[in-house]
């Protein structure tokens, strides 16, 4: 049973959780606890070349404040390359395009069952950090060697596109 303090309220008298009342912001008021967040406050000191990405249930619930714990945002789990032209784009509206984790994903497209073009799939990721998030072993060899010249491409133009 927890002890009470001086004000009458509950104390625990047990070892603190991290994380356990450390508020995330979210851009809307809340102050629910996220363990998650004292996780990466704790950790970006001494492991800075861990990148992590916060996704909460499907992306795009960033604000500056996770921002300032991790390098990218997974903006949403839709990554149909057509409907990722207007995500990247709304979260571009406050969001720098380094901090946007953009994956050419496979074709047709899990989520919508649409089928794009390769070089398209990989120019809607060049607008943020491009990964490549496809079933690589499935693969043809020509889908293989051109995915390797537009990620090339992607290296010479990424200082401009991820700092301007």
């Amino acid at each position: 049973m927890p002890s009470t303090g001086s004000s009458g309220t509950p104390t625990n008298s047990s070892p603190r959780q991290v994380g356990r009342d450390i508020p995330t912001p979210t851009g809307c008021g809340s102050t629910t606890p996220a363990p998650c967040t004292a996780s990466w406050t704790a950790c970006a000191p001494t492991t800075p070349a861990c990148g992590s990405r916060p996704a909460r249930a499907g992306g795009g619930r960033v604000d500056l404040g996770i921002l300032a714990r991790t390098d990218q945002a997974w903006t949403s789990d839709n990554t149909d390359p057509v409907d990722r032209i207007g995500i990247q784009h709304g979260f571009s509206q406050l969001f720098p395009a380094q901090t946007v984790a953009a994956r050419v994903t496979d074709s047709p497209n899990t989520a919508t069952g649409r089928a794009t073009p390769l070089r398209f799939r990989c120019h809607v990721a060049m607008a943020g950090a491009l990964g490549l998030g496809g079933d690589l072993t499935r693969w043809s060899e020509e889908e293989l060697d051109e995915a390797a010249a537009l990620v090339a491409r992607y290296k010479e133009i990424r200082p401009l596109v991820q700092h301007g």
